[in-house]
């Protein structure tokens, strides 16, 4: 549905730096995604700078252009790595001959783009507004390639030097908000958490919107008609309990294995629906659900399009997050909550930011609290509406479109006095 824009004092050209697989249906790229369709709203143009990695969207107001393929690179993985270190060189040189025509008025950074913009943005003089996604520093300790101490460091004071000089910044979670201003910024952050999902693009974006081609050849019944027993062949009076993600390890998806191989026990009518994974993943983690004994409990859907999670999310009865590290909040906890079902989670930072007891079952990361959690859920009809419609309330009221346009006006706010300054 297209909301009435808000209104802006001036168009900008902006260059904005994408260090990732754009468009993937994944974490980052969907977060700026949904930042490119409010900068299009308050009526900027964008050129998006990405990888030579990912789907061409046409999106009204943005350009996608792409940096050179390198070492014929064609996947890059979720997180840090070697192969993201190589790309990134040829984001850099691109950006360079890009900023050097003089037609931006601001440099847009993602991620570790940020390291590099901070001086990119004072060698063009343009200012730069940073839109942190993560704690870089941290992130790296998850990954044994980048715990090497001094490599570790020195991102460390990079992010540091770029959050203190940024003319503007984004961050996604309150966590995120408080370890800069610990660092001290110049400028004053905007948090603008990730709360939109597909039915907040409306037909904006339709490559990332639309049914894809496979699809359409199988048939797949239109969102407004979905109904999710039919269409995966579950019984019909059965208690659907659906995760929506990607399958990374942080993901949590053998804890979820786990419960389901205890709960199924007691409830045989239970059906497990997990939606996302690539085809390597849905593969091992449907290999490991049977050597479980959970064949005929599980459905596996693959990667969806954005458009049709809401109406799997609202077909389902308990909305699951099993996460075991992390502090970045996972987009699926807006969606689940926007979606009006119970949610169980585990007590993680990731989701202790948003979900809290009133509206979700929180739980330790322990397969026995876990399945304590699912079960009290699955006897409880009454608990589970509860839940589901104190979540939905909340995220009405607080997590609207139009609240995220208007935090990305703020945002980009700050940087007016800095605007006509080359």
């Amino acid at each position: 549905m297209l909301r009435r824009p808000v209104p802006n004092r001036g168009a900008v050209k902006i260059l904005m730096l994408a260090p990732e697989p754009f468009f993937q249906p994944r974490g980052t790229p969907f977060s700026i995604l949904y930042r490119l369709r409010a900068l299009s709203d308050l009526g900027h143009e964008v050129d998006l700078l990405s990888y030579p990695v990912g789907e061409d969207l046409e999106l009204p107001g943005v350009t996608i252009v792409r940096s050179t393929r390198v070492l014929g690179i064609q996947s890059v993985p979720i997180g840090p790595s070697v192969r993201k270190l190589f790309l990134d060189v040829g984001l850099y040189w691109k950006a360079r001959r890009l900023l050097s025509s003089g037609k931006y008025d601001v440099l847009h950074t993602h991620e570790e783009a940020g390291l590099f913009g901070d001086s990119l943005a004072r060698k063009y003089k343009v200012p730069h507004l940073y839109d942190m996604h993560s704690q870089l520093s941290r992130q790296l300790s998850y990954y044994p390639f980048f715990r090497f101490f001094p490599f570790r460091r020195l991102f460390a004071w990079l992010e540091r030097r770029t959050i203190r000089r940024a003319n503007s910044m984004i961050t996604i979670s309150p966590d995120l908000l408080a370890v800069v201003k610990e660092i001290g910024p110049t400028c004053h952050p905007v948090l603008i958490e990730n709360t939109l999902d597909g039915e907040d693009l409306g037909t904006w974006g339709d490559g990332a919107n639309n049914r894809s081609a496979s699809s359409r050849e199988t048939g797949e019944a239109p969102v407004s008609e979905f109904d999710l027993r039919s269409r995966y062949d579950l019984p019909k009076d059965c208690i659907v309990v659906l995760y929506a993600g990607s399958f990374e390890p942080y993901q949590g998806l053998d804890l979820l294995l786990a419960t389901a191989r205890s709960v199924v026990k007691e409830h045989p009518g239970v059906r497990f629906v997990l939606v996302g994974g690539r085809p390597k993943e849905v593969e091992r983690m449907r290999k490991i659900g049977a050597n479980l004994g959970l064949a005929p409990y599980l459905v596996f859907t693959g990667q969806i399009q954005p458009s049709a999670v809401p109406a799997h999310l609202r077909g389902s009865d308990i909305l699951v997050s099993p996460r075991s590290e992390g502090s970045n909040i996972p987009s699926k906890v807006y969606s689940y909550l926007k979606a009006g079902r119970a949610i169980l989670a585990t007590k993680s930072k990731a989701h202790t930011q948003v979900l809290k007891p009133e509206f979700s079952r929180l739980t330790e990361g322990t397969s026995s609290d876990f399945t304590r959690g699912m079960l009290e859920l699955i006897r409880d009809p009454e608990l589970r509406g509860r839940l589901g419609a104190t979540g939905k309330k909340l995220a009405d009221e607080k997590f609207t479109y139009e609240s995220y346009l208007l935090a990305t006006g703020r945002a980009y706010a700050c940087l007016e006095s800095q605007l006509g300054k080359k």
